[in-house]
């Protein structure tokens, strides 16, 4: 550890209430009885075909994510060796695994929307996971300490990837009432550790404002799923909530591409 990253006794108290938090948090979360998957989940308000592809609009609303997941990879990739971009270059590996989470859920869901069922949610499921584990990852590097970001990164995702096989399995095996418990955790988890880091840390970059963004648009994405049959109704039946949760969504992610394009080191 440097001498500017480098632990105060208020910061390691700040670090134990931050994981004390979280191992709470997990243990009440399990405590619970088992979530299952919403048996109307499938249902969704445009079921619109065009050009031969079924609920296209939820379909091709994804076409973003591959954009977004491209010019993020390539970016990375383009400024690896960078010391305004990456202090330590072993910093990259989330960066790149956030982004090629973000260009498969452009796959994996629009394969799901095409042809909704179980299998096909799972490959919907698995690259998102993969994108919040690895962008948790990189704001404990940022907020708390590299090596940390780094030694968990294989661990958030084999929870991430865990979280997915979980509620599939128990899919299987409990009459199609599959337990969602450590997706939601997976899910939810991740969006209010990072603003506690967000609160409670000093940055190592300049540009917070743009992962600020990222949690207001991924919010108002989550939204915009929960009032799918609203939004639909409201704008006339031209675009669904779904659709417009994957856009905002998107939206979301393309700011990790501009907080990365931004930042310098504070």
């Amino acid at each position: 550890m440097t001498k500017n990253q480098s632990s105060t006794p208020t910061d390691l108290r700040v670090q134990a209430l931050l994981w004390l938090f979280g191992l709470v948090f997990l243990l009440v979360f399990l405590g619970l009885p088992a979530i299952p998957q919403d048996t109307g989940y499938f249902d969704f308000a445009d079921k619109r075909p065009w050009l031969g592809i079924s609920n296209a609009f939820n379909v091709l609303s994804n076409l973003p994510y591959f954009l977004v997941g491209y010019l993020g990879f390539s970016y990375t990739h383009a400024h690896r060796n960078d010391k305004t971009k990456f202090i330590d270059r072993s910093e990259t590996t989330a960066f790149y695994i956030a982004f090629a989470g973000i260009f498969l859920v452009g796959l994996g869901s629009g394969w799901f929307h095409w042809h909704p069922w179980d299998w096909t949610l799972v490959a919907d499921r698995l690259p998102m996971t993969i994108g919040f584990m690895a962008i948790l990852a990189i704001i404990i590097s940022e907020r708390i300490n590299l090596r940390a970001g780094i030694t968990l990164l294989p661990v958030l995702l084999f929870i991430g990837v865990l979280s997915v096989g979980w509620w599939i399995a128990t899919e299987r095996m409990a009459d199609l009432t599959g337990d969602m418990r450590l997706y939601g955790l997976v899910q939810f988890f991740p969006v209010v550790a990072i603003v506690l880091m967000l609160l409670w840390f000093p940055p190592r970059y300049q540009g917070a404002r743009y992962l600020i963004l990222i949690l207001v648009f991924y919010g108002l994405a989550k939204l915009a799923e929960g009032l799918d049959g609203q939004i639909w109704d409201i704008t006339g039946k031209i675009i669904s909530g779904h659709s417009l949760k994957h856009l905002l969504a998107a939206l979301a992610t393309y700011y990790l591409v501009v907080y990365l394009k931004k930042r310098k080191p504070a």
